[in-house]
């Protein structure tokens, strides 16, 4: 484990701290605030979760869900919560398992949130996030084979929330 569990508690409450300074940097709504915070504590909670058990229980992603009901826009949220969830899918069942079905619930929840361009940025994002620190977190865990990917996704997430104006197709 890279970090020790009695500093969870610190960690979680200074992410916190910083996505409420990024939000309010960002947005003038106050809908968007409360979203966006919402959105961002539940993804700490969940990365931190995911990060101690490799697991992601679905009461977990109900606040997630909760936050794309605030300022609610329901084609880009079905839009979104279809787009990377069906990819990530396809890509656990292809390597039959390598994407957990956590993950895949992840975004599905992310997606009703971000819409359909948003949660495809924020997965990218993850990604590159967590393929920059693949060879650091390879040297410190040799035997490891499996990562948790949630704090990953979720901090690319989080930071598409902050940049990509969400919506979908418009109509």
């Amino acid at each position: 484990m890279i970090v020790k569990p009695k500093y969870l508690f610190l960690i979680s409450l200074t992410l916190s701290a910083a996505s409420v300074a990024a939000l309010f940097h960002t947005f003038d709504d106050p809908y968007l605030i409360a979203k966006g915070f919402l959105f961002a504590v539940s993804l700490i909670a969940i990365g931190i979760k995911d990060g101690l058990t490799h697991e992601i229980p679905n009461a977990f992603l109900l606040p997630v869900l909760a936050s794309g009901l605030i300022h609610f826009q329901p084609v880009s949220a079905l839009e979104g919560f279809f787009s990377a969830s069906l990819l990530f899918l396809i890509v656990s069942r292809a390597t039959n398992g390598g994407l957990g079905g956590g993950d895949v619930k992840l975004m599905a929840a992310a997606g009703f949130v971000l819409g359909p361009f948003g949660v495809l940025g924020g997965a990218l994002i993850g990604e590159a996030l967590f393929f920059l620190a693949y060879p650091i977190l390879r040297r410190k865990h040799c035997e490891k084979k499996s990562y948790a990917m949630a704090p990953w996704l979720g901090t690319g997430c989080f930071l598409a929330y902050l940049f990509i104006p969400t919506g979908g197709i418009t109509i």
